[in-house]
């Protein structure tokens, strides 16, 4: 929601490493909506994300609403 109403952008798809955490055509993902994004990629993963992390990067893309244009962000820096 900040994303839609600060920025006109929809996100269709956020990544950590090789895995996608939330992508808008895949109903599976959509179950980890409610869960923290730790919460999620361990769910994902099946692996612990280590303590000593501090920050992981996502990648975030999506389309900007008006023109319909694809984008694609550099990379989130999430703090744990």
């Amino acid at each position: 929601m900040h994303c839609e109403k600060t920025y006109n952008i929809d996100i269709s798809m956020i990544t950590y490493g090789t895995a996608t955490i939330f992508s808008s055509f895949d109903k599976s993902a959509k179950d980890r909506l409610p869960l923290k994004v730790p919460a999620a990629i361990e769910k994902l993963t099946k692996k612990e994300i280590p303590k000593y992390k501090r920050f992981i990067c996502l990648g975030v893309s999506g389309t900007v609403k008006e023109g319909d244009v694809d984008f694609l962000m550099p990379d989130v820096r999430y703090e744990i």
